[in-house]
């Protein structure tokens, strides 16, 4: 009777803390998001080049700020300094932007897309909201390699969704040919194709403000 009634508690716990239904207070959270703890942004990385590199095999994409623009993410070559778009990853997966209130990342489906909506709307059928990761902790999107000038690895910290068949994040450009690369993700049963993509690291870096 006492497992029993253990399995039903943990269950309860459980099931409470997947419902999303916040009453944002006067700094964007409630009592019902997760705790924003470790919270990050990100850039992009192109291995093996440091940002500002003036090897001609660069697409000059390392060190790019990922941008949150009208529920989906971005870099923008053209804009080196976008608004700050903050994340942290709760303890079960999920992938929360900072905002009043709070939006929810996902992967779409069929696109790949990486996205974002207001918690409590219902998502996409089929839509990943979990298996996202935030791995390590670095305040840089590079660091050199020793004995190698020119050359980079990534940073202590990185973003990642577990879902997927390799570790690359998708850079791709838009339709409306203004310049921008939206972010994606190889999901299984999509219909993605990547044939125009960059394939890169997303860096996370530690945010403190």
């Amino acid at each position: 009777m006492q497992l029993t009634h253990l399995l039903s508690l943990m269950a309860t716990i459980l099931l409470g803390a997947a419902k999303a239904n916040p009453v944002p207070d006067s700094a964007g959270f409630s009592q019902s998001d997760p705790t924003p703890t470790r919270k990050f942004t990100l850039a992009a990385f192109e291995s093996p080049w440091p940002a500002g590199s003036t090897n001609p095999a660069s697409h000059n994409i390392t060190g790019l700020a990922v941008e949150a623009k009208d529920g989906s993410f971005y870099l923008n070559p053209a804009d080196k300094n976008p608004p700050t778009a903050v994340f942290w990853v709760d303890e079960i997966g999920q992938t929360f932007l900072q905002g009043n209130p709070p939006q929810q990342l996902y992967l779409d489906t069929q696109s790949g897309a990486l996205k974002s909506q207001s918690p409590g709307l219902p998502f996409t059928n089929g839509a990943y909201i979990t298996n996202f990761v935030h791995l390590g902790q670095g305040t840089t999107v590079t660091v050199p390699i020793a004995g190698e000038p020119g050359y980079a690895n990534a940073g202590g910290g990185t973003f990642q969704w577990l879902g997927a068949p390799n570790d690359s994040w998708f850079f791709c450009p838009t339709s409306d040919n203004s310049g921008l690369l939206q972010i994606l993700k190889i999901v299984g049963g999509g219909s993605q194709n990547f044939n125009s993509c960059f394939g890169y690291a997303l860096i996370a870096l530690d945010y403190t403000g």
